[in-house]
């Protein structure tokens, strides 16, 4: 997979590398508006000025992209994300290791509506083979963001969660220096090589400097420098 971004901002195309950190530093208050504002547009299906491509081909940023502005409320239960969560769970439950107690479960449940309908002095009546996403939809199955843990561990989550169940290729972190710890995100980062997650950290203001990291800075002025 080879990403690369171009945008108005900069005059050079960002070809992301492995083991590597990519970050803009914005420090033009309108340009850093431009940017994130053109990028939140088309993550609401509208057209735009950067374009993210992979092997050269460009692709839908409101497909494939996320852009996290606000990293403390990080929450992956999103309808689509869940409906995908929701259809692996059936997969697995219907497999041979599983078939078997799951028709278990569906009969007594039959049984269990049965029983209580019949005691209602009025008839009733009710659909038969429940599927199994009803009762994870009934059970309000999701994941689990409510504990008390450290920020990179969310944000490593919430990525892999995205990545996984919605294909996303590429994350777009803004000034998540602000709030993680150097070590923090260093670990982070390290964790996403692992596991060839590409992320882009875009910063308001130039700040510390991670290991493997490449800046690209726009100043007050709109000089570009590498």
């Amino acid at each position: 997979m080879s990403l690369m971004l171009s945008c108005p901002q900069f005059s050079e195309t960002i070809a992301f590398q492995e083991n590597t950190v990519h970050t803009l530093v914005l420090e033009n208050p309108t340009a850093c508006y431009a940017f994130l504002s053109d990028w939140v547009h088309q993550q609401a299906g509208g057209d735009g000025q950067t374009v993210l491509s992979e092997n050269f081909a460009p692709i839908s940023i409101a497909k494939y992209a996320e852009l996290i502005t606000e990293p403390l409320t990080v929450q992956p239960n999103t309808r689509t994300v869940l409906t995908k969560l929701y259809a692996q769970l059936s997969k697995t439950a219907n497999d041979e290791s599983h078939f078997a107690a799951l028709s278990e479960l569906q009969t007594s449940i039959e049984n269990f509506l049965y029983a209580i309908c019949e005691s209602q002095e009025s008839d009733l009546t009710f659909s038969q083979g429940i599927e199994f996403s009803q009762l994870l939809k009934g059970a309000d199955v999701q994941f689990d963001f409510s504990s008390e843990r450290p920020l990179a561990e969310k944000l490593l989550d919430y990525m892999r969660i995205f990545r996984e169940y919605l294909g996303t290729k590429l994350f777009v972190l803004y000034n998540v220096k602000a709030v993680v710890e150097k070590s923090e995100l260093e670990a982070l980062c390290q964790e996403l090589f692992y596991r060839k997650i590409p992320i882009l950290l875009v910063q308001s203001t130039e700040t510390y400097r991670l290991s493997n990291e490449i800046q690209w800075i726009l100043d007050n002025d709109l000089c570009e420098i590498y």
